[in-house]
Protein backbone atom coordinates (compact mmCIF):
# COMPACT_ATOMS: atom_id res chain seq x y z
CA UNK A 1 0.00 0.00 0.00
CA UNK A 2 2.66 2.22 1.07
CA UNK A 3 4.81 1.62 -2.72
CA UNK A 4 0.92 2.52 -4.40
CA UNK A 5 0.55 5.78 -2.30
CA UNK A 6 4.04 6.54 -2.86
CA UNK A 7 3.93 5.95 -6.62
CA UNK A 8 0.76 7.54 -6.79
CA UNK A 9 2.61 10.88 -5.69
CA UNK A 10 5.46 10.51 -7.97
CA UNK A 11 2.81 10.36 -10.62
CA UNK A 12 1.36 13.20 -9.49
CA UNK A 13 4.37 15.53 -8.64
CA UNK A 14 5.21 14.54 -12.38
CA UNK A 15 1.93 15.78 -13.10
CA UNK A 16 2.07 19.24 -11.66
CA UNK A 17 5.56 19.32 -13.26
CA UNK A 18 4.54 18.96 -16.86
CA UNK A 19 1.37 21.46 -16.37
CA UNK A 20 3.59 23.94 -15.07
CA UNK A 21 5.85 23.33 -17.67
CA UNK A 22 2.70 23.98 -20.05
CA UNK A 23 1.94 26.76 -18.50
CA UNK A 24 4.89 28.42 -18.54
CA UNK A 25 5.75 28.05 -21.82
CA UNK A 26 2.09 28.94 -22.77
CA UNK A 27 2.38 31.99 -21.28
CA UNK A 28 6.03 32.61 -22.75
CA UNK A 29 4.31 32.11 -26.29
CA UNK A 30 1.27 34.16 -25.35
CA UNK A 31 3.84 37.26 -24.41
CA UNK A 32 6.22 36.56 -27.26
CA UNK A 33 2.53 36.89 -29.78
CA UNK A 34 1.55 39.94 -27.85
CA UNK A 35 5.04 41.63 -28.38
CA UNK A 36 4.79 40.92 -32.30
CA UNK A 37 1.72 41.77 -32.36
CA UNK A 38 2.61 45.43 -31.37
CA UNK A 39 5.26 45.67 -33.33
CA UNK A 40 3.48 44.58 -36.37
CA UNK A 41 0.99 47.41 -35.65
CA UNK A 42 3.91 49.60 -35.11
CA UNK A 43 4.93 48.91 -38.48
CA UNK A 44 0.95 48.94 -40.13
CA UNK A 45 0.86 52.81 -38.61
CA UNK A 46 3.85 53.61 -40.56
CA UNK A 47 3.03 52.95 -43.25
CA UNK A 48 -0.18 54.28 -43.19
CA UNK A 49 1.27 57.79 -42.48
CA UNK A 50 3.62 56.86 -45.45
CA UNK A 51 0.75 55.95 -47.69
CA UNK A 52 -1.14 58.82 -46.57
CA UNK A 53 2.01 61.28 -47.57
CA UNK A 54 2.18 59.29 -51.03
CA UNK A 55 -1.70 60.19 -51.73
CA UNK A 56 -0.49 63.73 -51.00
CA UNK A 57 2.53 64.42 -52.80
CA UNK A 58 0.84 62.10 -55.61
CA UNK A 59 -1.71 64.80 -55.84
CA UNK A 60 0.25 67.23 -56.29
CA UNK A 61 2.42 65.93 -58.89
CA UNK A 62 -0.93 65.54 -60.45
CA UNK A 63 -1.51 69.10 -60.05
CA UNK A 64 2.05 70.01 -61.62
CA UNK A 65 1.14 67.54 -64.33
CA UNK A 66 -2.02 69.11 -65.28
CA UNK A 67 -0.45 72.95 -65.09
CA UNK A 68 2.57 71.88 -67.20
CA UNK A 69 1.04 72.44 -70.34
CA UNK A 70 -0.43 76.10 -69.83
CA UNK A 71 0.98 78.95 -70.89
CA UNK A 72 2.15 80.26 -67.14
CA UNK A 73 3.81 77.38 -66.72
CA UNK A 74 6.02 77.49 -69.55
CA UNK A 75 6.90 81.48 -68.99
CA UNK A 76 8.17 80.57 -65.41
CA UNK A 77 10.02 77.79 -65.88
CA UNK A 78 11.44 79.55 -69.50
CA UNK A 79 12.17 82.83 -67.08
CA UNK A 80 13.40 80.90 -63.75
CA UNK A 81 15.48 78.09 -65.35
CA UNK A 82 16.58 79.43 -68.84
CA UNK A 83 16.21 83.25 -68.17
CA UNK A 84 14.25 83.48 -71.35
CA UNK A 85 12.41 86.98 -72.16
CA UNK A 86 10.26 88.82 -74.53
CA UNK A 87 11.61 90.62 -77.31
CA UNK A 88 10.56 93.78 -76.01
CA UNK A 89 11.56 93.22 -72.32
CA UNK A 90 15.26 94.15 -70.68
CA UNK A 91 16.74 92.03 -68.56
CA UNK A 92 18.11 93.55 -65.41
CA UNK A 93 20.50 90.77 -63.39
CA UNK A 94 20.87 92.27 -59.83
CA UNK A 95 22.13 89.94 -58.01
CA UNK A 96 25.04 89.69 -60.60
CA UNK A 97 25.48 93.46 -60.55
CA UNK A 98 25.78 93.64 -56.35
CA UNK A 99 28.76 90.91 -56.81
CA UNK A 100 30.52 93.32 -59.63
CA UNK A 101 29.93 96.37 -57.54
CA UNK A 102 31.62 94.77 -54.55
CA UNK A 103 34.27 92.80 -56.40
CA UNK A 104 35.43 96.68 -57.99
Amino acid sequence: MKKRNSSNKVIMLFITFVVVLILIFGVIRITYSYKKNLRNEEIIESLNRDIEQEKKRTLELEKEYNSVNTREYIERVGRTKFGLIYPDEILIDVINRWVIQNIL
